[in-house]
């Protein structure tokens, strides 16, 4: 190919890349650009805010913590439902989006998701806009202000940084007839404590076990 066709080819590819970055720039947004997709395949969301920054990972079907503490999964399934879901408001004008993005890179909760250590998808996840009637979101270059439909007048209300808010908080996870032994041990107070035996429905209570 002789130096005159390569040159008409390279400007023929760049004209097209051109214009398809301009399509992209100019182009109505739709909701499906902000919502989760395949979230059975995910298996670690990342939230970061200032210093606080917490891990949510699934081993073996089963959302931990931080690695460390049980999550609650009723939460996470929450988050992934309403995620997959976003309702899209409007755009954000050109006049705004640059303001818009500086203060999401500020102070925007951001949320990272994972599939086997490969980043899936990335958000920014802003306030309420003056009128709540959504909230600010940047996701994968989208920029727009999205809610979820009446579910939640506050996206920000479903998901933190705060690895409290993520932990189950079930102190008892075991039904009646699983339980044979309640234990209250007292030790400043030894004479204070005491043991319940349960068999057969009946409850015996021992208060001399740890005297």
């Amino acid at each position: 190919m002789d130096t005159g066709k390569i040159l008409t080819v390279l400007l023929i590819v760049l004209i097209s890349l051109a214009g398809y970055y301009t399509y992209r720039q100019n182009s109505v947004l739709y909701s499906a650009e902000f919502n989760l997709k395949n979230t059975e395949r995910i298996t670690e969301i990342r939230f970061e805010q200032g210093e606080n920054i917490v891990v949510l990972h699934k081993k073996n079907k089963v959302w931990l913590v931080n690695d460390t503490f049980p999550a609650n999964q009723n939460l996470i399934k929450r988050f992934f439902k309403i995620f997959s879901n976003l309702n899209l408001v409007a755009p954000v004008s050109k006049a705004k989006r640059d303001s818009v993005r500086e203060v999401l890179n500020k102070s925007a909760l951001k949320i990272i998701l994972y599939k086997n250590s490969t980043k899936n998808s990335e958000y920014l996840l802003g306030e309420l806009n003056a009128g709540k009637t959504g909230n600010y979101l940047l996701c994968n270059d989208n920029l727009g202000l999205v809610n979820s439909l009446g579910l939640f007048k506050n996206l920000k209300n479903i998901v933190s940084a705060n690895s409290l808010f993520w932990r189950n908080k079930i102190v008892l996870n075991k039904s009646a007839t699983e339980i044979k032994t309640i234990v209250f041990h007292d030790f400043q107070k030894p004479e204070k404590s005491f043991l319940i035996n349960i068999q057969n429905g009946d409850f015996k209570l021992d208060n001399n076990h740890f005297v």
